[in-house]
């Protein structure tokens, strides 16, 4: 079927409005939206320095950002985050 070999070729792009990101991750996005850093993030939820950069990294790559401060652009473009 061409219309599935196109979206199995076609690279991955910026999930749309949101799409795909975890109950977590929508928590982590907001957290980052309030300024705070990985160690802050990791406090504020209980997790490790290492999870909380786990899914900072996840949200860049699902939201297909480069930087903490385009995904929060980004989050607030689609509604996720207000600044």
């Amino acid at each position: 079927d061409p219309e599935l070999a196109d979206a199995w070729l076609r690279p991955p792009g910026p999930a749309a409005a949101g799409e795909g990101l975890t109950h977590r991750e929508r928590e982590v996005l907001a957290l980052l939206a309030e300024g705070l850093g990985n160690k802050a993030i990791a406090a504020r939820l209980g997790v490790s320095g290492h999870t909380a950069k786990f899914h900072v990294n996840a949200i860049l790559a699902k939201l297909g950002a480069g930087s903490r401060a385009e995904a929060i652009v980004q989050a607030a473009r689609m509604g996720l985050v207000a600044l």
